[in-house]
């Protein structure tokens, strides 16, 4: 089951990787804010999966402060909630865009210095700080924390339907369909998970 665990972990950091990297390809050749934020967005979301492939290793037993029973399931939600943010936060930036024109793109150094200390800010999080117990069985969900990344897919998801862009734009129209897949897979499948694997 952790072998099992551990190859997921590859395919989902290549995939993510693969996925910011054209989002960002599209976002060069015709800048608009959203494929800048679901660009960085998955990006950060690959390097933050490949660190938790790493460093939920049995490599790294011993060298961190917190056991594999609580470091695995809070790394894993990190590349998650990163995702969830970035994709709302791409909705606002549309917003933002819409009302000011070309006066209201974000620079993308900005954009990539946020998520990169984001990024790095996880990373050292999960080095340093000793995490509490990520399995709450005595609930109806034993992983409420799951719910704050499905709250940010859900106002996104939200955000570009009412945008209505997902009936006439192909793009918009997948985001929305992968926004409803990952706030259900967030608030219905991932909040009842009672234990590892």
């Amino acid at each position: 089951s952790a072998e099992l665990h551990t190859l997921m972990e590859v395919a989902a950091t290549l995939l993510a990787l693969l996925v910011g990297a054209m989002a960002l390809v599209r976002f060069y050749s015709r800048k608009t804010n959203l494929f800048l934020f679901v660009g960085t967005g998955f990006l950060g979301t690959g390097f933050l999966d490949g660190y938790h492939g790493g460093v939920t290793s049995t490599w790294f037993r011993g060298f961190l402060p917190s056991e594999l029973d609580s470091l695995i399931p809070w790394s894993w939600i990190a590349s998650r909630l990163f995702l969830s943010v970035f994709l709302w936060i791409s909705w606002l930036a549309w917003k933002r865009e819409a009302r000011l024109g070309a006066a209201g793109r974000i620079r993308e150094s900005s954009i990539y210095a946020v998520a990169t200390a984001l990024t790095l800010g996880s990373f050292c999080l999960f080095a340093f700080v000793p995490l509490p117990r990520a399995y709450y069985n005595e609930f109806i969900f034993p992983r409420p924390m799951e719910f704050v990344p499905a709250v940010f897919f859900l106002g996104a998801l939200i955000g570009y339907l009412r945008k209505g862009e997902w009936r006439r734009d192909q793009f918009e129209h997948w985001l929305v369909l992968s926004l409803i897949v990952g706030f259900l897979g967030q608030a219905m499948f991932m909040s009842l998970s009672g234990q590892m694997f």
